[in-house]
This record gives structure tokens, sequence and C-alpha cells, in this order.
């Protein structure tokens, strides 16, 4: 069977269509983008970057980061607001580097390791159900030598971190933690990201962007 072309009419309606779809997206993505601001203000995320990709780099990566996670849940256990969160993490700064340093020692890696708090670009991220969106977010960077490899990372504020490495079922009460520092529609964003980047991607999909 031959195809039926679209008439003029029919590519006109198509291409309006398009039109509007676009806009409707773009109107969409600046709300959203919003929402991951205002997200941002409100959460402290976790990054630590191997030296490399090389599998014992990977596994330095690891060690790092259970052993900083330790530490850091009793600091962080009184923490009430984003800011208290920033100020425990600052002033610790040179004992989360030293606690990063006795970890690669014991390993017998004497690379440099640095820690600090930085604001610094993330892509979109699953952490169990919560789907956080790209973006600028502030976060504690552990970076092992160089920091050409990959990286392990979690929310840190509200603690995330400390309920499952592997991004399994967050338990409810971290859920509650987390929703008491977001607003009612900045939490269902995260409750609804995953959602809404399959169904982008197939509305860019259908306009060939």
């Amino acid at each position: 069977m031959k195809k039926k072309l679209l008439t003029g009419s029919g590519l006109i309606f198509l291409f309006a269509s398009a039109v509007v779809l676009y806009v409707c997206m773009a109107a969409q993505g600046q709300k959203e983008q919003k929402l991951q601001q205002g997200i941002a203000k409100k959460i402290i995320r976790f990054h630590v970057i191997a030296d490399s990709d090389d599998e014992q780099d990977q596994m330095l990566k690891l060690k790092v980061k259970e052993n900083v996670v330790k530490e850091l849940e009793d600091v962080l256990a009184g923490a009430d607001s984003v800011d208290t969160a920033r100020e425990l993490i600052q002033a610790n700064i040179p004992q989360i580097e030293a606690t990063a340093r006795e970890t690669l020692d014991a390993e017998g890696c004497s690379k440099e390791v640095k820690a600090g708090l930085t604001n610094c670009y993330f892509p979109v991220k699953q952490y169990g159900e919560f789907t956080f969106p790209d973006g600028e977010y502030e976060a504690l960077r552990v970076t092992i030598g160089s920091g050409q490899g990959k990286n392990w990372w979690c929310v840190m504020y509200p603690k995330l971190c400390f309920v499952d490495s592997l991004y399994g079922v967050v338990p409810e009460e971290s859920k509650k933690e987390l929703k008491k520092q977001l607003t009612e529609e900045e939490y269902e964003e995260i409750m609804q990201g995953k959602k809404k980047v399959k169904v982008r991607f197939k509305l860019l999909e259908w306009l060939g962007i």
C-alpha cells in the first residue's frame, strides 16, 4: 500500500501543533527551572569523585564515601535547617579531609584528597522514588587525585545519604524530613520527576528535537 501524502492543510495543522507543543514545553521548562532552583536552596548534596574509572580507584571512592558518611551522620544529627547543616559541614571540612586521607592511607594510596562546599551542576539523578532535576546545587565535594573518574552522590541534607547507598527504598521518616524542607509543589516535582523526564523525551522525539 502506498502511504498517503499530507495535504497542504494537513502540513499546516502538523506544523501548528508542533509550534503549540514547543511553546507549552518551553513554558513548562521555565516553571521546572524555578522549582529546581527552589529545591536547590533547601538541600545539600554529597559528591565523591574518584581519581579514575580504574577498578581500584572506584573501590577507594566507595570506601571514602562510606567513612565520611558515617562521620557526618553524627555531625548533622542536630541540623534543623540547611543553614545549620552548611555551618556544621564547613566547620568539619578539616576532619572530613582527614577521614578521607586516613581511608586512603589504610589502602596504601598516597593520592591527594580535597574536600569543600561548592556549587556545581548535576544532571537528572534518581534516589529511590525521588528524581532530582538537573541544575546547579550546593554540594560537599570530596575529590580524590585528579577527580577524572565516575562519581558517587547522595543528598546529605536532609539526610538521605544515611538510608540506602544503593538508592533503594527511602523510609517514610526520611520522606517526611525532606517534605518538611520543601514546598508542596517542589516535593511533587521530585516525586514525579522520573515520569516527567520520560514524557519530555517522547515529546522531543516526536518533534525531532
